[in-house]
């Protein structure tokens, strides 16, 4: 039927067709791709054509638009402005064509999954598109209109390539008013909403090549730097994170949406597929960059204060025109908006889309997509918000002078579960009331209390107490009753305005560390009972998580041997009750014997052996008061102290006598006296010395203790005066004796001399080399030199009790006190600032495995990086006790309250430190180097 102007099509939407109209060639959606050098058939990218501003000769002004999406025999058009307008129905509704399902893309359609690389703006490239040359439109349409045409194509040339004024970058500014008059107002406003898509998705794109132009490029090819090469890397990859991956995504989906405009402006029916093509992909790249945003901005504000030269930076490339003066902080948060923005749009596409219009069936799965997408970066965001407020917490952190405090902030793992303030009540004689304002932290490992101050360089938090570990923090009471503050009116303006006061409510409770109970313990108090309970479930969930994580990550563990053999008399034990009490442990020494492993153990009662891999332990040697044992495997000798001083035993003889295959007489006549009988022996310990196995004791005297060194020799027999041979003696001196003033409490073994523990410090002693040498005493603060921290350190020192000293780097030893511990040089001079560690508890011996250091104190057993002094690991128990620990290798055997208290007595346990995850890996030549410049 021949089709004449003025005649409607049924089922098209309401314009006219005009006379010598032709249906529209097809085109493949994949051809779209073509003048972007993406081509289906292949997955490289190919470099589009340039982009030459002369307006292209082969737009035919006078050529009607084309649509993929129709393949009627008709071609839409509009009606002569010249002819009568009145007749219009504007109340009628746009109909789609019946051939529109057959036109929804899917990915299939787009030919092969391309592959993009960084490439110049699409929305650049715009211009390269191969616009198909048609024949002329029929002269029956009137110049008006063809003017009209001829500007909206321009006009879409120019809004593509970046060239148009933004005033115009809207779709009504685009189409001629003719073809806005010929639609009903509803898709008017659908076709306005599809064109702010593409243009906010143009303007997006444009924003990050920008960031990648002006900020990115020249920042890592700066010269000279702004930031040193391997620490540029870091930075970059930590603000701008995987800008690239979005950005390709985003360059991928504007030129699809170029193609689709291109192909059916002005009347866009459909950008659903393509906008739901790339909502599959760009999921796992924005999920990544969002929960990492709020990082990226935390350190890109870090650099901004402490880099001048990167502040320079970034104020030259805010000045950039490209950027129209917006910072970096709006281009990198450009992606966590966008999908919010994109998603508000494509709502309000949905509501202007006619119930029969095929994208009803797809927005909804797009929107749901976005949806659920938006609100599983929540946490994530959430999280990292909270790492950017610990930052900021660590950053500002201001601790007491002179101690060295590493709580680990800077590890991975580290996160800030709550802040907040509350109030502390202290009085004093000037303030009675003796209210502060506190801001108290909790992380994962710390409680920290402090207080906010305002200083030129930002707010500081001033610690005003230890941090606690929340492996020694308990809490106590949480349901107080309320109480009231009294605070100073801050209403009205008047004279007496100074003495009003007004009272508001707040809500205590108590937390304390357990190993002092009354000196650290903090009443705090809560704004409302909310707080108060939130708090409490903060505070209550973060200890069992740290106590969770110290079970899983136990450096060391303590195996029990024995728990019921040794016990002690208590009020549960009827008068009559037989026994044995065998009493507490003192000490104990691993050997072996016959290829088998022993345990000597020493109690007040004797010596006793326990056979590793079985349940026996078998008394061996009657004497009173055995408080120490040394195994001396090489020499075959036992060392021990008791009320009858230093004596010696075989090793194989009493391993035979706890077997029960040697009589214990045999094990009495090979003791050897090493102390003299008159003795007053304080302690004894052994090592090696100068390539040589020594014994050292010290003996107490009135006004000093006595300190003597014996070597071990093996026996061997030799004539006497009688011309008879006899057993020569197992120890002679090594070097002479000598003396300390007042009381030593431990000796430590040097390479080439022996530091002795005393009241002033440690004095190192060569005993071969008494008369040539000199006594040395760490800490040396005599080149202090009024230094207020070596000061304070050294009145430290004064006033505790020294028990060692240990290697704990290259070039520097860490002296232990019994409340801290400082480090010095290899010449015994205060490092660090002259600054110290404090011992969570106070420590009555340690022992070394490097790199940890493991101080034990009754209640508590303190493992210790002995580099940094960070905690790394607390044991809790009761009545700790160190009975045997090699110098840096070999068991480390405890004892400690057992768990059976009954009418047999209160048992005590024997447990074994085992190192659970490897230590240390060196080289082994550095002790040799350090510990030979002590002579």
């Amino acid at each position: 039927m021949a089709l004449n102007a003025g005649h409607r099509v049924s089922g098209r939407p309401n314009v006219s067709i005009p006379p010598g109209a032709r249906p529209p060639e097809m085109h493949s959606p994949a051809s779209a791709w073509a003048s972007y050098g993406l081509h289906p058939d292949r997955t490289s990218y190919v470099a589009p054509v340039p982009f030459s501003p002369q307006r292209p000769s082969f737009i035919n002004p006078t050529s009607p638009r084309r649509s993929s999406f129709h393949d009627s025999p008709s071609e839409w058009s509009f009606q002569d402005p010249q002819g009568s307008r009145q007749s219009y129905q504007r109340n009628e509704t746009l109909q789609p064509g019946p051939s529109f399902n057959q036109h929804r893309h899917s990915r299939s359609d787009l030919g092969p999954q391309l592959h993009l690389g960084r490439q110049e703006s699409f929305s650049s490239l715009a211009g390269g598109q191969d616009w198909e040359v048609t024949s002329p439109t029929p002269a029956s349409l009137s110049n008006e209109l063809s003017h009209s045409s001829l500007s909206a194509e321009e006009s879409l040339y120019r809004f593509q390539e970046g060239t148009l004024p933004e005033p115009d970058n809207q779709w009504h500014r685009l189409v001629p008013q003719e073809a806005r008059d010929s639609l009903p107002g509803k898709e008017v406003q659908r076709q306005s909403v599809i064109f702010e898509l593409i243009n906010s998705e143009k303007e997006y794109v444009s924003d990050l090549e920008i960031l990648q132009d002006v900020y990115i490029n020249p920042l890592v090819n700066a010269n000279p730097p702004i930031m040193p090469q391997d620490y540029l890397l870091a930075f970059t990859k930590e603000v701008f994170w995987n800008l690239n991956e979005i950005l390709h995504v985003h360059q991928r989906l504007l030129a699809a949406l170029f193609a689709r405009q291109r192909d059916q402006h002005p009347l866009v029916q459909s950008i659903a597929d393509i906008v739901l093509d790339t909502a599959l992909k760009f999921q796992p790249p924005y999920e990544s960059y969002i929960k990492h945003y709020p990082l990226a901005e935390a350190r890109h504000r870090r650099e901004l204060k402490r880099n001048p030269r990167y502040q320079h930076y970034i104020q030259e490339c805010s000045q950039n025109p490209r950027t129209r003066k917006r910072d970096l902080i709006t281009f990198i948060s450009r992606p966590v908006t966008r999908l919010p923005r994109l998603r508000l749009i494509l709502e309000q596409i949905q509501k202007l889309t006619e119930p029969d219009h095929p994208d009803l069936e797809t927005m909804p799965i797009i929107l749901d997509l976005l949806g659920d997408f938006i609100r599983s970066t929540q946490p994530g965001i959430e999280a990292a918000e909270s790492k950017v407020k610990f930052w900021s917490l660590s950053e500002s952190l201001v601790f007491r002078p002179g101690e060295i405090i590493d709580m680990d902030l800077y590890s991975d793992n580290r996160t800030l579960v709550y802040q907040g303030p509350l109030a502390r009540r202290q009085r004093s004689e000037t303030d009675w009331h003796g209210w502060h304002d506190m801001e108290v932290a909790l992380l994962d490992n710390y409680l920290l209390i402090t207080r906010k101050e305002k200083r030129e360089s930002g707010f500081k938090y001033i610690v005003a107490s230890r941090p606690i570990p929340l492996e020694y923090l308990r809490l106590g009471a949480f349901d107080a009753p309320q109480e009231s503050r009294k605070e100073k009116s801050s209403e009205g303006g008047g004279i007496l305005d100074a003495v009003k006061f007004h009272y508001i409510p707040v809500y205590p409770f108590t937390v304390y560390h357990a190993s002092a109970k009354s000196s650290r313990r903090y009443t705090l108090y809560a704004a409302s009972e909310r707080l108060r309970e939130k708090w409490r479930n903060c505070l209550v969930d973060a200890i069992g998580v740290r106590q969770a994580y110290n079970d899983a990550n136990k450096h060391f563990a303590a195996n029990p041997l024995n728990d019921g053999h040794f016990r002690t008399r208590t009020v549960q034990v009827p008068p009559d009750a037989p026994g044995p009490f065998l009493g507490k442990v003192n000490s104990a020494a691993s050997f072996m014997s016959g290829g088998r492993s022993f345990i000597a153990i020493g109690t007040s009662g004797g010596v006793h052996v326990h056979a590793r891999g079985t349940n026996e332990i078998r008394g061996a040697l009657r004497l009173p008061f055995t408080s120490s044992i040394s195994a001396l495997q090489g020499f075959n000798k036992l060392i021990l102290q008791c009320e009858q001083g230093v004596l010696s035993y075989s090793l194989d003889l009493l391993a035979r006598v706890a077997l029960q295959n040697a009589s214990p007489s045999l094990l009495e006549a090979s003791m050897e006296n090493i102390s003299q009988r008159d003795e007053s022996v304080q302690f004894f310990r052994t090592g090696i010395v100068a390539n040589r196995t020594i014994v050292v004791y010290a003996s107490r005297t009135f006004r000093q203790s006595n300190i003597n060194a014996l070597e071990v020799v093996h026996p061997q027999n030799v004539m006497n005066a009688q011309r008879q041979y006899t057993m020569a003696p197992s120890f002679r001196s090594f070097g002479s004796p000598f003396y300390v003033p007042k009381d030593a409490y431990d000796v430590t073994m040097l390479r080439k001399t022996i530091a002795i523990a005393t009241e002033k410090g440690l004095s190192i002693v060569d005993p071969t080399h008494l008369a040539n040498g000199q006594v040395t005493t760490v800490p040396d603060f005599s080149k202090s030199n009024g230094d207020r921290a070596v000061a304070h350190l050294k009145a430290r020192c004064e006033d505790g009790k020294v028990l060692g000293m240990l290697q704990s780097g290259d070039r520097e030893l860490l002296v232990i006190y019994d409340d801290f511990g400082c480090y010095i040089t290899k010449h015994g001079q205060p490092t660090r600032t002259a600054g110290l560690i404090r011992w969570e508890t106070p420590a009555v011996a340690y022992a070394f495995r490097k790199p940890y250091v493991i101080l034990f104190s009754p209640d508590f057993v303190e493992v210790r990086d002995v580099s940094t002094g960070r905690l790394v690991q607390v044991i809790e128990g009761r009545d700790f006790r160190l009975i045997e620990s090699g110098p840096q290798s070999g068991p480390i055997l405890i004892a400690m309250r057992g768990s059976i208290d009954d009418r047999q007595g209160l048992s005590d346990a024997l447990l074994e430190m085992v190192e659970t995850a490897p230590l240390y890996v060196g080289s082994g030549n550095g002790d040799d180097v350090l510990w030979e410049d002590w002579v």
